[in-house]
């Protein structure tokens, strides 16, 4: 049932291509995911990365039994529009289907200011911010140049409220920013299988292994050929560069 469900998601996320890659969209109806798979990357590396074509790239990689790679399309279509109730709901599912089932790392806090800040577009948050922000100096002015109590009361009052607002919008901004560079530190295991070792050595002692669409974050440069990394779960190791691909590419 579960798989039902997960490609009649896949298939309407693709339908989302028909308009603007027809060539795509043919590919992947007739079951041509290889060739979709390449197409679509050619047009990301052409004509720039959107997140229908990432989501699209995902769809063709698990069609392909590639979950790491469906997991890292995936990650990098919610980066470019998390408020993608489609996307989202494609990554949830995928972790499900993950050997190592992890999940988000958020906290209820965290969790709960994502879908505040993601509940409007990030220009509109930035027009809003500057709305209130010229409210607040328009009633500053105002109230300077009133002499009149009553008048004084209500301009004070509403730049209070214009003040609030503005800092209220410009949280949800800088959680926008930081949800950017936070996707600097992470990348998901493209391949099946891989050690975790205890130290960036082959010699070293492997303490457990990971599999492909498990999402890690980097911890500081790469020593040699290896990267040190944490799960969410709070474990961590060491393991080979080429067993993972960053989110946001160099």
């Amino acid at each position: 049932m579960r798989t039902v469900f997960l490609s009649f998601l896949l298939l309407i996320s693709a339908i989302r291509l028909s308009a603007a890659e027809p060539s795509v969209d043919s590919l992947f109806s007739k079951g041509d995911y290889r060739g979709a798979t390449t197409a679509l990357e050619t047009l990301i590396e052409g004509e720039g990365a959107t997140s229908s074509r990432y989501a699209n790239l995902g769809n063709c990689y698990y069609q392909l039994g590639d979950l790491g790679h469906a997991m890292l399309s995936y990650e990098r279509a919610h980066l470019l529009d998390p408020r993608d109730a489609q996307v989202n709901a494609l990554r949830s599912f995928l972790m499900k289907k993950t050997i190592d089932k992890l999940p988000d790392a958020e906290s209820w806090f965290s969790a709960t200011g994502g879908a505040i800040a993601y509940a409007l577009p990030l220009p509109v948050l930035l027009a809003l911010a500057l709305l209130f922000f010229v409210g607040f100096v328009g009633s500053v002015v105002t109230f300077a140049l009133s002499r009149r109590r009553d008048h004084k009361r209500i301009t004070f009052y509403s730049g209070l409220v214009s003040l609030i607002l503005s800092l209220f919008t410009g949280a949800l901004i800088l959680h926008w920013v930081y949800a950017e560079h936070q996707a600097k530190t992470k990348a998901v295991i493209t391949q099946p299988e891989v050690n975790v070792y205890r130290s960036p050595s082959q010699k070293s002692e492997v303490t457990n292994q990971l599999h492909e669409g498990t999402r890690i974050r980097l911890v500081g440069q790469p020593v040699g050929a290896y990267q040190q990394f944490v799960l969410s779960d709070g474990r961590g190791g060491w393991l080979l560069l080429s067993a993972i691909e960053p989110l946001v590419k160099n």
